[in-house]
């Protein structure tokens, strides 16, 4: 019999999933908990297994269970840590989302995204009658609201917009980490003319979602209308980032912060691209405008003793250009990022890409990376989530290891990544029983005896996090050998075709950031997606005499097997080991995971196995 309880030792509150793993046999049996949060497994086979609790809101738990005899009776407790980051789901008096309020959900949300307004609202009202405390149903209802406001006139505008705001400001209240309510809550401020509320509000929402580049733009623009220019420009410099393309629209608030700002030319750069990325936007003849008198200014500065006209009223919300230029956009909590190739990132106008010497040059700092490399320690913290069709965190497990890594080359073209996890850290023992491994050596895609493998297209010079970077993207070759990447599913290797995009920074030529993702689906195993994203960081080792580029953080999203994944892998606290402390090093109690001489495979994904 197993007890599931809450930090305070209490019963837990809502239903739990007990997952039993059998070591020796990898046969797993499921059970639910019921009344007074007891899971009962019977006639379990003598053996060890690995039990592994979860619930929604908390962290995933597993321990070990050793069963000695079939008539043997074990009473276990399993206390579960409450996860900070997820909705509180006690105070909607729920134990878990129920099944009808899901399907009116869903269809709600997919009849917004197909414009069906009359089935959305139906749904969503449904959801809000089984549900009223729920914060994505608020969500989507201030959305409905939101968007009938934007089409209606006069005192009907006013009242659509009174209630989309009401429904996202609780959405905001009941999950303050819901940064879709927070970013279009902000935007019903600005459009209401509310501008110390939304950018309150704005900046809570950057806080909840950094990498939304919609929340960026509009609280650069939010900064605009207090006259902070300086905050504005550093705003909608994330937001172009971090829209890979789709953030272009903020180049035209980057225009205006620099123009105040006094630098005139800068502005008209990014106003110019706003107008070349997007020539049909609604907002372009403004930009225009905007050129031209910039460009008049620059023509007849204006004397000392004139003084410039006093500004003008401040246009009402439908002629406002900022907000005209980038629509609203659903997304029910998208799990996974865009393809590599729907959006471009920006690129500076008229500069030229020295192709041969981005290569060239990064893949000497690849090489060097490998040439130092030794073994590197770090600490490694490992999120993992499987994700419901709304984005909803199904389940949620944090592991931290000890994490030991070397690389080394022994023939061209073929590197082994050997890599050591302290404690719990065979594939039986990762969350759903998937093993991510050979993370730091994505980069080696550009090493000089690798790169041949892949076809390499200099895009332009972008920037990341303010900083200008070259954009190089990259594309198996299909007529050239796979080696960067494999699936291991029941012991058959599936080799990956990939394709991704480089941020190389254009004073260093340092890869500090790296997405990647499928040519195409890995059908035979059900692997419909997968979406890398990894940030380099430099970590000197004073001591050694050598800086390198290692990961901080690398992001993984995949779609296997019918089943939506998030994973994390987060370092930190690296240490560096010489060739020579490498020889002294005691090798740890667990054996070590190594791909094996001349293997191809840098990242192992194993599955669970399936019940016979």
């Amino acid at each position: 019999m197993l007890t599931v309880n809450g930090e305070k030792r209490e019963h837990l509150d809502r239903q739990a999933v007990v997952k039993l793993t059998n070591k020796s046999n990898t046969n797993v049996l499921w059970q639910t908990t019921q009344e007074g949060s007891v899971a009962i497994f019977t006639d379990l086979r003598p053996g060890i297994y690995d039990i592994e609790t979860s619930a929604v809101g908390y962290f995933s738990q597993h321990q070990d269970l050793t069963v000695q005899g079939i008539n043997t009776t074990h009473q276990v407790e399993v206390t579960l840590k409450k996860d900070p980051s997820a909705v509180d789901l006690s105070v909607q008096g729920a134990k878990q989302m129920p099944s009808k309020l899901r399907k009116d959900l869903v269809r709600g949300a997919a009849a917004l995204r197909s414009g069906n307004v009359l089935d959305a609202k139906k749904h969503l009202d449904d959801a809000y009658k089984s549900a009223p405390n729920n914060s994505e149903v608020n969500f989507l209802l201030g959305y409905w609201y939101f968007e009938k406001s934007n089409s209606e006139q006069g005192e009907v505008y006013v009242q659509d917009l009174d209630r989309a705001e009401s429904y996202l400001a609780n959405a905001s209240t009941l999950d303050a980490h819901n940064g879709q309510a927070l970013t279009l809550l902000g935007r019903a401020r600005l459009q209401r003319g509310d501008f110390p509320s939304a950018r309150t509000t704005l900046e809570q929402a950057v806080a909840a979602d950094s990498g939304n580049w919609m929340a960026h733009f509009l609280l650069g623009h939010a900064y605009l209308k207090l006259n902070e220019s300086e905050l504005a420009r550093q705003q909608a410099v994330l937001a172009v980032e971090k829209g890979r393309g789709a953030g272009n629209a903020a180049q035209l608030v980057l225009g205006e912060a620099l123009a105040n700002l006094g630098r005139s030319q800068e502005a008209i750069q990014a106003l110019q691209g706003f107008v070349r990325s997007d020539p049909t936007n609604p907002s372009a003849p403004q930009a225009q405008q905007m050129i031209a008198d910039i460009e008049h200014a620059i023509a007849q500065p204006t004397s000392a003793d004139s003084h410039p006209p006093a500004p003008g009223p401040v246009p009402p919300p439908a002629t406002d250009p900022v907000l005209n230029a980038a629509e609203p956009q659903l997304s029910v909590k998208s799990w996974e990022p865009a393809s590599i190739d729907d959006h471009r990132p920006a690129v500076a106008d008229g500069v030229a890409c020295p192709y041969s010497t981005v290569i060239e040059q990064s893949g000497l700092r690849v090489k060097e990376f490998v040439d130092n490399l030794a073994q590197f320690e770090a600490i490694e913290d490992l999120v993992h989530q499987e994700m419901d069709e709304l984005g909803n965190p199904r389940k949620k497990t944090y592991l931290k290891f000890d994490y030991v890594a070397a690389v080394s080359e022994t023939d061209p073209g073929r590197f082994v990544v050997d890599e050591f996890r302290t404690g719990r850290s065979g594939t039986e023992d990762f969350p759903d029983q998937i093993a991510t491994r050979g993370l730091p050596t994505l980069a080696l895609i550009f090493h000089p005896d690798m790169r041949d493998n892949f076809e390499m297209t200099c895009e332009g010079l972008g920037s990341w996090e303010g900083k200008a970077t070259w954009l190089v993207h990259f594309r198996q070759r299909e007529d050239r050998p796979h080696r960067v990447q494999d699936y291991i599913v029941e012991n058959r290797v599936y080799p990956v075709s990939m394709k991704g995009r480089a941020w190389i920074a254009a004073d260093t030529f340092q890869i500090v950031r790296l997405e990647s993702e499928l040519v195409k689906p890995i059908r035979e195993i059900q692997l419909l997606s997968e979406h890398q994203i990894v940030e380099y960081a430099s970590v000197p080792f004073p001591s050694k005499k050598v800086e390198l580029w290692l990961p901080k953080n690398a992001d993984l999203y995949f779609n296997f097997r019918k089943h939506r994944y998030f994973r994390r892998h987060s370092f930190d606290h690296f240490m560096l080991f010489s060739v020579e402390m490498e020889e002294k090093r005691k090798e740890p109690k667990q054996k070590a995971e190594q791909d094996g001489p001349g293997s191809k495979l840098f990242h192992k994904s194993k599955p669970r196995k399936t019940r016979a």
